[in-house]
């Protein structure tokens, strides 16, 4: 079967996900080790935030107004379409994360 340009795209996301597979683990265990209330995720924030300036994103930190809010762009090297993620880490007070959303991080 010919391999499809969708194809070589997955296999090239999946190969760059797995060469930072212990970094992004790390990142994601520095968040789950600090459950931290919606509105209050200065810590989360703060990773993620310094996660992306040290890929080349350009971070506007606070957000609209919201001090645990962050906007990063980078413009590619190419044409081609505008991707945005929305990601959220608040935990459950007295419990922690409990959604897992760091082990579908981790995991992809």
């Amino acid at each position: 079967m010919a391999n499809t340009t969708a194809d070589t795209l997955r296999d090239r996301v999946r190969a760059a996900i797995e060469s930072e597979r212990e970094h992004l683990v790390e990142v994601g265990e520095t968040i789950r080790l600090n459950p931290e209330l919606g509105y209050q995720e200065f810590i989360a924030s703060q990773t993620l935030a310094d996660q992306l300036r040290e890929a080349g994103f350009e971070v506007e930190k606070p957000y609209k107004g919201l001090e645990t809010a962050f906007r990063a762009t980078r413009k590619g090297s190419g044409d081609g379409p505008t991707v945005a993620i929305l990601a959220e880490y608040d935990a459950l007070k007295g419990i922690g994360h409990g959604c897992g959303h760091n082990l579908i991080g981790a995991s992809g």
